[in-house]
């Protein structure tokens, strides 16, 4: 249960980070957020992979579960960006 907590607090660090980097350098939202999430999905499974040394054989069913945590940090750094700007 803790390599669970630990995984998806590291997800939305991950998540964070990508989602203010892609927003702030892509203005509309809807790329942004594709973006952001396609890089957290790269990087966390990177990161997954050269922890364990082989690739996660669950890394479907890990993919749904960081995407959704990672749209809704995405979405809301996105409004906090925009708000940001005006």
């Amino acid at each position: 249960m803790t390599a669970l907590i630990i995984s998806l607090l590291a997800a939305a660090i991950i998540s964070l980070i990508c989602s203010l980097f892609c927003h702030y350098f892509i203005k509309k939202d809807r790329p942004a957020n594709i973006a952001s999430v396609t890089y957290t999905l790269l990087i966390f499974h990177g990161l997954a992979y050269a922890e364990a040394g082989y690739m996660d054989p669950y890394w479907m069913i890990s993919s749904v579960i960081v995407t959704g945590v990672a749209l809704p940090i995405s979405i809301l750094t996105g409004t906090y960006m925009r708000r940001k700007r005006q």
